[in-house]
């Protein structure tokens, strides 16, 4: 029996479900925030160790590759308790040069300094043994570290719903919309798709919504061809967004598990991705979604349009990927991972 629910400066998806967790299924949740300063940083591993030595947990979970790395080793040098490693993703792939080195420098520790890995992808899975092919690696299948709440349950009715959504947010009933959600920064590929859609001539109906970045963070006056864009910035009802949208596109560079792909599916909206690791674990190409090469400018505006264009294709693409989001649904995934943690 695992004994003792907490977290610890954590900063992950575990603490929105500790409250839903099964009975029986406790574990302390610890990582500490990567800080610039370094007396903070410095302080909160300190405190981290006497809060670890107070309490003595039966066992600890340690989420995020780079948070995890010092309270591992503090663990594993002061404590007997048993270390797990939650891998969200695996950041070092989608770098170059010194940080690479250093990222995967990282993750060799992390794996090394606890008993157990769980991981939230199939690919991630394999790429992980090879990195240490000792240490014992679980891919908590079918992925995601906690799922998703699944409102709806029936196509016909979210088709419904959706209509409503569009007309909520201020569109006509043809216009088609492409969602990007996510941090204006180029890993998250918010570049690649603006470059693509300002080669789309006479946008017309096609509309396209960014949620996250402000106009100044993204400078769309560089684009002075632009058409049919609406910036909201940051936003906490991402839901209505996904619901009014028919085509989710984040054409990251890199990724962890990318819940925003299959949080858009659950509603009907098709994902497009790029090939990368981690989304590719549910957009399958031309089944739940359409997948890109990563900084194919062209390809990404023809699959765009394409999208757009084509109802049936759309229509087909976002029941597929409707369905196969409901796997995903929370408490069904939540009892596999606390399998791990007994």
């Amino acid at each position: 029996m695992v004994t003792g629910l907490s977290d610890y400066n954590g900063c992950s998806r575990l603490q929105d479900f500790k409250s839903e967790l099964p009975s029986g299924c406790e574990a302390f949740i610890c990582n500490v925030k990567y800080s610039a300063n370094p007396i903070v940083y410095l302080s909160n591993l300190f405190s981290l160790a006497l809060f670890l030595r107070r309490v003595n947990p039966d066992v600890i979970v340690f989420h995020t590759s780079v948070d995890s790395f010092f309270p591992l080793i503090i663990s594993r040098i002061f404590l007997g308790s048993r270390r797990i490693y939650f891998n969200h993703g695996v950041p070092y792939i989608g770098y170059r040069g010194a940080l690479k080195m250093i990222l995967r420098l990282i993750e060799v520790a992390n794996l090394k300094n606890s008993q157990s890995t769980m991981t939230v992808g199939a690919g991630m899975c394999s790429v992980l043994k090879g990195l240490s092919p000792t240490s014992r690696v679980v891919f908590v299948e079918p992925g995601s570290a906690c799922g998703i709440n699944v409102e709806f349950k029936d196509y016909t009715d979210l088709l419904k719903k959706r209509f409503a959504a569009k007309q909520r947010l201020g569109f006509e009933a043809n216009d088609q919309v492409v969602l990007f959600v996510g941090r204006a920064v180029e890993r998250k590929g918010i570049y690649d798709l603006i470059s693509a859609w300002s080669g789309i001539d006479n946008v017309g109906s096609f509309k396209l919504l960014i949620v996250g970045p402000t106009e100044d963070q993204i400078s769309l006056d560089r684009y002075p061809a632009i058409q049919g864009v609406r910036v909201i910035g940051y936003s906490n009802n991402v839901a209505e967004y996904y619901l009014a949208s028919d085509v989710l596109c984040v054409p990251s560079r890199h990724e962890g598990f990318g819940y925003t792909y299959i949080e858009a599916a659950s509603v009907g909206c098709v994902p497009i991705c790029c090939n990368i690791l981690g989304p590719t674990d549910f957009v399958k190409n031309n089944e739940t979604g359409l997948v890109v090469n990563v900084g194919d400018i062209d390809s990404l505006r023809l699959n765009i349009i394409q999208l757009l264009s084509n109802d049936i294709l759309r229509n087909r693409l976002a029941e597929r990927s409707f369905v196969a989001a409901k796997a995903f649904e929370r408490s069904a995934l939540l009892d596999k991972v606390c399998d791990q943690l007994e």
